[in-house]
């Protein structure tokens, strides 16, 4: 299956996913069973079914629709929309569209303009499915600028992360890559913002479809995976079945069938254990290619046919193509040519009916190949003025839709200096008023007040960088009170230390000695109430706080540090480097169960001091919530608001790699930290 349509099944359920009610079903019934009459409770128990079971969904949404009255427009635009999302999943798309347009009407009506955004976003995706690009991006467009004007509430950021999802899938199948890239992870980013898991997952789903249209595979299987993640994290059985099947198509292309079948096996337990065949006639042609792959010809033909029977119960007419062009392969393969070429054949009408050039393409040059064998001179005739034909239709389509994204990339461009045009002239036109009204006086006040005005932001940096410092002041404090609290008092440990410091040497040396690195990187945690600490200071905890850990955790630990500093007296924010050290073994190797390797690399030019920690975990899913020290964000709104007094900026970026993660920070040589 095609990796946008989870995008288009999970879009919805982000509606109302800031509700204040609980969004447990059980929950749920039961507010509804001892209140049955009350809109809220009908509409909140519709959509939580959405995620697993929409017939319960379309049921309590009919119920919904019955009991509003004539002017609730809000509870039946709600009804309207989860019936389009049943009709969506059942690939009614039509009938979808035809219901989202009704209860975008209702909005009208209700004046509910940003619900309305909302809503239109997910008509924009249905119209991606359906194949409407232009459409697509349009209506997402709309729904943008819905949101944005009518946000009344801040809450347009959460819903534009969908948008901006949608929007970045469009561009991909344009071929506008870098575009798409662009607003994909500025939809994730968004949702890093709200911790919306879900559409981080959504996202990332689509980032992999876009490095799979680039035919980079191992950047398609890593955010596939992060996906799943995020999936299992909110508890999505489809969406997981969905990018376990992914997946297995990634390894298949890749020809590991094992690992390809292995990942086939969980979606389908997922998707059949939720009873519904959404995606499942994909799962069955990949198993029928898989066992064509391996020569095992009776297993492959019965998915191919299971695959068959639901592709044409769906109305899924492509995938019934594909389907009946898989027992095409499967023939040819065998050597039964002639049964092969009907097979083939019938796929060629239905992707004819369809009009679907590349797939017309590829099945014609199949059937002309068999021809050739079979020796029927006037069918290769005929159906190799078709493959001509065909081949130049595609190539049509090919470029049709190059022009279709230069033609929406110039649009953009327009609209963009006319934005700019129109901004010009507005203060063209003040300047003209303000010079017409009030004269030099006037120009002399207005002075007075701009140099006034800009005293007082100057004075409002300086209190937001005192209040950022001050702010992380108080999170070491925290994490002092919580060493404090969870480890002996350094001076008891100390004087503990003494009293058996002989029984200890003599029988245990090496447990002496990491008693002795556990009291250095307890002291040099609390005994320290400054913003900054020297490097070196940090390297000594490091190598104390790795040394423990490699002699703790159960799976292999190595690191290593390559410093090519002249100076290490150097002064950076405190616990900076044991906090990205920590994170790395936590979020990245700890789990992993062949362990990994840390890499600390510290460079300097005439500029920047560079601090880089490298490790080939898992990689770390949220930093800045990491269970102890300092989270990353607070050390970047640190550099944000320093960087306002200092000429040279300092920066701490976060970089996925393929196998875990980089963390890489620059900071100046001369950087002033008050």
């Amino acid at each position: 299956m095609h990796p946008k349509k989870i995008l288009a099944l999970l879009l919805f359920y982000t509606i109302w996913s800031q509700a204040q009610v609980p969004t447990n079903i059980d929950s749920l019934k039961r507010i509804y069973q001892k209140d049955p009459h009350t809109l809220e409770n009908l509409s909140l128990l519709s959509q939580a079914y959405t995620a697993s079971q929409v017939d319960s969904a379309l049921y309590y949404a009919k119920i919904l629709l019955k009991q509003c009255k004539p002017d609730d427009y809000d509870y039946q635009a709600r009804a309207y929309i989860i019936f389009g999302h049943y009709e969506f999943i059942n690939n009614r798309l039509n009938t979808s569209i035809a219901y989202y347009q009704k209860a975008i009407a209702l909005t009208d009506k209700g004046q509910l303009h940003f619900i309305k955004g909302v809503y239109t976003s997910n008509l924009a995706q249905v119209y991606m499915n359906k194949g409407e690009i232009r459409q697509g991006i349009s209506t997402y467009q709309e729904a943008e600028k819905l949101l944005i004007e009518y946000d009344y509430d801040n809450k347009a950021d959460y819903y534009l992360a969908s948008v901006y999802s949608g929007l970045g899938e469009g561009y991909s199948f344009l071929g506008l890559y870098d575009m798409s890239l662009q607003f994909l992870f500025k939809s994730f980013n968004l949702s890093q913002k709200y911790n919306d898991i879900l559409n981080m997952g959504i996202t990332q789903t689509t980032i992999a479809n876009v490095y799979k249209n680039m035919n980079d595979w191992d950047k398609n299987e890593y955010y596939n995976r992060q996906a799943m993640q995020h999936f299992k994290n909110v508890k999505y059985p489809l969406a997981e079945g969905m990018t376990y099947y992914n997946l297995a198509e990634n390894a298949f292309q890749s020809k590991d069938i094992v690992k390809s079948e292995q990942l086939l096996d969980s979606s389908l337990h997922i998707i059949t254990e939720l009873g519904t065949d959404y995606s499942l006639g994909d799962v069955y042609n990949l198993y029928g290619h898989l066992k064509l792959f391996q020569k095992k010809y009776n297993s492959s033909e019965v998915y191919f046919n299971k695959g068959l029977s639901i592709n044409s119960k769906s109305n899924l007419n492509i995938n019934t193509g594909n389907s009946i062009m898989g027992l095409g392969d499967l023939n040819d393969q065998k050597g039964n040519e002639t049964t092969a070429l009907k097979y083939y054949q019938k796929a060629l009408n239905i992707f004819e009916k369809e009009n679907l050039p590349k797939e017309k393409r590829d099945v014609l040059e199949k059937i002309v190949d068999l021809d050739v064998i079979i020796s029927q001179p006037d069918s290769i005739h005929y159906y190799m003025a078709l493959y001509k034909k065909a081949t130049i239709d595609y190539l049509n389509a090919e470029k049709q839709r190059a022009i279709t994204g230069q033609e929406i990339l110039h649009d953009t461009k327009l609209k963009e200096a006319k934005i700019k045009t129109q901004e010009l002239q507005l203060d063209s036109e003040k300047s003209k008023r303000v010079k017409l009204g009030y004269g030099i006086v006037s120009l002399i006040l207005l002075s007075t007040f701009l140099l006034y005005g800009i005293q007082i932001r100057q004075k409002q940096k300086e209190l937001l960088t005192q209040n950022t410092i001050l702010d992380m002041q108080h999170h070491l404090n925290q994490m002092e009170l919580q060493n404090l609290n969870q480890q002996l008092n350094p001076h008891e440990f100390k004087n503990l230390l003494i009293g058996i410091v002989p029984e200890i040497q003599e029988k245990a040396p090496e447990a002496y000695r990491n008693m002795v690195k556990l009291l250095n990187l307890t002291k040099a945690t609390i005994s320290n109430n400054s913003l900054t600490d020297s490097l070196d200071n940090q390297l000594q905890q490091i190598e104390s706080y790795l040394s423990l850990e490699q002699n703790i955790l159960s799976v292999p630990l190595q690191w290593q540090i390559d410093n090519q500093l002249k100076h290490t007296d150097y002064q950076i924010p405190r616990l900076l480097l044991k906090n990205l050290v920590e994170n790395a073994v936590k979020h990245g190797i700890k789990d992993k169960p062949d362990g990994g390797e840390i890499k600390i690399q510290l460079s300097q030019d005439s500029l920047y001091n560079y601090l880089t920690v490298i490790d080939n975990g898992l990689g770390i899913q949220s930093q800045d919530k990491s269970e102890s020290g300092i989270g990353i964000t607070t050390y970047q709104k640190l550099f944000d608001s320093l960087n306002t007094k200092n000429k040279l900026k300092a920066e701490l970026q976060l970089i996925p790699q393929e196998s875990g993660t980089k963390v890489a920070v620059k900071i100046p040589l001369d950087y002033q930290y008050t």
